[in-house]
């Protein structure tokens, strides 16, 4: 699950450079915003991903204990 949120939250990171960047010349920010266009138009739902990832893996280490 560790693994799993480390995806999620290195993805969103990914995709939010890549909306600031938009439109500047940088071919991969453009590819990205292209391609997942409403992640790009709305970033506060990668946040809301990111915390239901990160509260999830930490609930579930310390169930593990």
């Amino acid at each position: 699950m560790t693994v799993i949120a480390c995806i999620v939250i290195a993805g969103s990171a990914m995709i939010y450079w890549a909306s600031l960047n938009i439109g500047h010349g940088n071919y991969w920010a453009d590819r990205i915003c292209h391609e997942a266009q409403l992640l790009c138009n709305q970033p506060q739902w990668l946040l809301a991903a990111v915390v239901a990832v990160t509260v999830a893996a930490l609930v579930r280490q310390m169930m593990k204990s």
